[in-house]
């Protein structure tokens, strides 16, 4: 009776915005099972080209604003540095698929876990580092054995690869046991947020399992990553803003139409070699994530620089 007092008191000290994440992500495993897939997946991409996109296109602004104290390297510079990622991912996804997919879903695994677990008032060390990319490692996991075929059909029609479910369930498992031993490990520092990464992680999961592949990848993005990314760099970029979420829309807007326009020549390209659409947004989302992963760890990071 004690311990189901103390989590009822920890569950009422759940933040609004963690209660409402844990309850839409239930409403949208829900719609997963009873609404058609057809509307689920318009749904999902409208998702993922609007806020997906947008939380990533203030990228350059976040560079310069990271390094501002230590380096002067000029806007521009910068721009074509970060077209320069793009376009070298574009490449390898044309020339060696697999090893590309496996870049990144391995640099993803850490940019999820790092949204989810990052505290701003530490600096990450390695063990924290670790600990994000098995988390999200994890997440990868279980979103890919429980829609196996779909992951297959979709690593094998980029790349021509078969992938063994066997070989998932061995990452699972290893992911699951490096995860507790590190959090053993650092305890101190992760059992502020236990409960509601418990919860997440037992929501995150039921959505993988009950529904399809890109419908349960576009909810987990939008909802458990891009917005709260989108927040988190709208409070860094204009933290004396009173309408932060409208300036930092404003700023995106430009780079956002960019990636759209680079996203109608990829697929008019793509659709030569016969990939299917859900094939080729994920060859888009893969081109386009390598930067930013890298410019919020720089924006995470960035107090070591000054």
């Amino acid at each position: 009776m004690i311990f189901l007092q103390n989590v009822k008191e920890k569950l009422l000290k759940l933040s609004k915005s963690e209660s409402k994440t844990l309850l839409i992500t239930l409403i949208c495993t829900i719609l997963g099972v009873f609404v058609p897939k057809a509307i689920l997946n318009v749904i999902a991409v409208l998702n993922v080209l609007t806020v997906g996109i947008i939380h990533g296109a203030n990228d350059l602004y976040l560079v310069t604003k990271s390094i501002k104290t230590s380096k002067k390297i000029t806007f521009t510079l910068i721009f074509f540095i970060y077209l320069a990622f793009i376009l070298v991912m574009v490449f390898a996804l044309y020339q060696n698929p697999i090893i590309a997919l496996i870049f990144f879903v391995l640099i993803s695994s850490f940019h999820f876990g790092e949204q989810q677990w990052y505290n701003k008032s530490i600096i990450s060390s390695t063990s924290d580092n670790i600990f994000y990319f098995f988390y999200g490692v994890l997440l990868f996991s279980i979103l890919f054995i429980s829609n196996f075929n779909e992951t297959q059909s979709i690593i094998n029609e980029i790349s021509s690869v078969i992938i063994a479910k066997e070989f998932l369930i061995y990452v699972l498992i290893i992911s699951t046991i490096v995860l507790i031993f590190l959090f053993l490990r650092k305890i101190n520092s992760y059992k502020n947020q236990l409960l509601f990464q418990t919860l997440s992680l037992i929501f995150i999961s039921l959505l993988f399992v009950t529904n399809d592949l890109f419908w349960s990848f576009s909810v987990y993005f939008i909802l458990w990553h891009s917005l709260p990314s989108l927040n988190e760099q709208s409070h860094e970029l204009f933290p004396k803003e009173k309408n932060k979420t409208y300036k930092y829309l404003k700023f995106a807007l430009p780079y956002w139409l960019l990636a759209i326009f680079g996203l109608i020549i990829s697929y008019y390209y793509i659709e030569k070699t016969g990939l299917s659409i859900i094939s080729t947004f994920f060859a888009f989302l893969a081109s386009i994530t390598i930067p930013h992963v890298f410019v919020i760890f720089l924006m995470h990071n960035k107090k070591n620089l000054n």
